[in-house]
């Protein structure tokens, strides 16, 4: 738990991390009456419903580049479950070399 999370009353139930994207899909899809903001890396969309944030990671995320995607669930003080995901594309040997690369993308997606 980090200290932002301690002073906002946040409390983890749930935190994986994975490798490609299936999983964020599948777990948009447990939260179909949410209402999700959407950060990539030039703009930020917001009040999306989850068929929306679908269709955006289907036809913006390109096929060639190797995902990793963090999964975080929180409840907040109103006992409300709140998705956090961070998908970060990588391209060519930015993963294995841990090194800064121009092309890799991040996309956080979360609900509001």
């Amino acid at each position: 738990m980090k200290m932002i999370d301690w002073l906002l009353g946040r409390k983890t139930v749930y935190e994986k991390d994975v490798h490609g994207i299936q999983d964020a899909l599948a777990m948009i899809d447990d939260f179909p009456d949410a209402v999700f903001t959407l950060e990539d890396r030039s703009s930020i969309y917001r009040f999306l419903s989850h068929q929306r944030v679908k269709e955006y990671l289907h036809n913006q995320l390109p096929d060639y580049y190797d995902y990793e995607t963090h999964i975080r669930i929180v409840i907040n003080r109103k006992n409300l479950k709140k998705l956090h995901l961070r998908l970060k594309g990588h391209i060519g040997l930015s993963t294995e070399l841990q090194r800064y690369n121009p092309m890799d993308l991040t996309v956080r997606i979360k609900t509001m």
